[in-house]
């Protein structure tokens, strides 16, 4: 059932409508009712001065997107206003024009669009939209941004990725370049190898045959210190030639508990005698602490050996071959090494192993 205020109401509205009925102000000026959305009210020509807003809204952009600034005309009630037209005027940052009063496309009742490319020009753009209604207009400001540090962070981007492709080329190089210094390395190492063996075979020739000619020479005359001989082990031991196996001859102390011991030893090889420049000699020993190997020190003269030699040695107690050597002064030279304590017990056998080979 309708309640008969509102049909009233509609009825009266219909015969206004229809001209059976006119209405007049006080002043006796005719008023005309239209039907808007469902309501009625007046022909807004006749309801004076009334109240419309604008709104717009850009955003920041880069150079080349595409810029989307938005415009809306609204009521009183913030409803969007149907019949408006809206333009939009934008400046430079330095505030030169860009552009004065386009017309924006309506995409919906009340709203606007203005749409395009962004301009190479950095900075803040200011922009002035318009809306207009029989005669009477509303205006908002706003702006859009193409800041300095959209366009840092672009070429950050950039340079990113520019930096992951070359550190990627860079991988991938020394990947190929250490393929390359392997087969490189592995070459050189052949070569190096086959000059090695080259210059060893050259120096054994050449002992070979000095060896032989100073055989052949001292048997050629009556001294084993001719002039000839030497010169020619001479230039043996220039080309640092290793002339045969090495024979070692130990002069040792008696081994006595918890006294002090050393061993002095001669080496020689098919040529005579040898020293420190040729060959080295290290000792090792079944002494509790003092196993080694220890190196021995090589003394030129038996008389600075024996310089050398501590309260507990006594240079007649040097042996040979298991004899007591009472004298050892025409020894010219050779290696010594001396420990101050044998701690090995009486009833164990004090031991030791002296090793000598070439330098």
């Amino acid at each position: 059932m309708i309640p008969k205020l509102i049909l009233l109401a509609v009825v009266a509205a219909l015969l206004l409508m229809a001209g059976c009925v006119k209405l007049t102000d006080g002043s006796g000026q005719e008023l005309k009712i239209i039907w808007n959305d469902g309501e009625v009210s007046l022909a807004p020509e006749q309801m004076g001065e009334f109240i419309m807003k604008a709104l717009v809204k850009g955003s920041i952009y880069e150079t080349g997107e595409s810029v989307s600034v938005f415009g809306t005309c609204l009521d009183s009630e913030d409803n969007p206003f149907p019949g408006t037209v809206g333009v939009l005027s934008a400046w430079y940052p330095n505030g030169t024009v860009l552009f004065s009063n386009i017309s924006m496309t309506e995409f919906e009742t009340g709203y606007y669009l203005y749409a395009s490319s962004m301009n190479a020009v950095q900075g803040t753009y200011l922009t002035e939209f318009t809306c207009t209604y029989m005669g009477q207009t509303a205006r908002a400001y706003g702006e859009w941004q193409n800041p300095l540090w959209v366009r840092k962070i672009g070429d950050i981007n950039t340079t990113t990725t520019n930096i992951d492709a070359q550190v990627n080329n860079i991988t991938i190089s020394i990947g190929d370049l250490r393929v390359n210094m392997t087969d490189s390395f592995e070459i050189t190492w052949d070569k190096l190898d086959n000059i090695n063996a080259s210059i060893n075979n050259t120096f054994i020739n050449i002992s070979n045959q000095l060896t032989y000619i100073a055989m052949v020479a001292n048997s050629s005359v009556d001294r084993n210190d001719s002039l000839v001989v030497n010169l020619l082990y001479q230039l043996l031991a220039g080309h640092g030639a290793n002339n045969g196996t090495l024979t070692v001859t130990e002069y040792a102390t008696h081994a006595r508990f918890w006294r002090g011991w050393g061993i002095f030893v001669k080496v020689f090889n098919s040529d005579g005698e040898v020293d420190a420049s040729q060959v080295s000699c290290n000792i090792e020993s079944n002494n509790p602490g003092v196993e080694g190997p220890f190196v021995l020190d090589y003394f030129e003269s038996f008389d600075q050996f024996e310089s050398r030699s501590l309260e507990t040695i006594e240079t007649q107690d040097f042996k040979y071959d298991g004899q007591v050597t009472e004298q050892l002064s025409y020894i010219s030279g050779g290696f010594w090494y001396h420990v101050a304590r044998i701690k090995v017990p009486p009833f164990e056998e004090y031991m030791w192993n002296v090793t000598c080979a070439y330098n």
